[in-house]
């Protein structure tokens, strides 16, 4: 700024208030991209996020949004899993899930131990 004296300038800052970040729910409805928080509202008011969790590595969303028919609640889950093929039998798998089960013969057994 023309003709400021930076030496004899000053500044007065206020903390208001500090809060730990909200979780957001990343979107894309249509090809198009935002992030909304608990409470939020998008698609021009039509929808609202009700409910954002996070378990681990599972994450879920919950939004309720007008329709035709009224107001509709949906559940958007993300569920990271594995598609796997154990001697040609192919399966879809989440975290915790059985993925062999099998008993070994007396034989088998017998070589484990040796």
């Amino acid at each position: 700024m023309p003709g400021f004296n930076f030496c004899q300038g000053g500044l007065t800052v206020r903390l208001d208030k500090v809060e730990a970040p909200a979780d957001r729910a990343r979107l894309n409805v249509n090809g198009n991209s935002f992030e909304a928080i608990k409470g939020e509202s998008f698609l021009d008011g039509k929808c609202s996020v009700r409910n954002i969790e996070k378990r681990g590595l599972n994450k879920g969303v919950s939004l309720n949004c007008r329709v035709d028919e009224g107001d509709r609640n949906f559940d958007l889950i993300i569920n990271p899993g594995v598609r796997l093929n154990i001697k040609g039998v192919e399966g879809d798998y989440g975290l915790g899930e059985k993925i062999l089960d099998f008993t070994l013969t007396g034989d088998e057994k017998a070589e484990l131990n040796n």
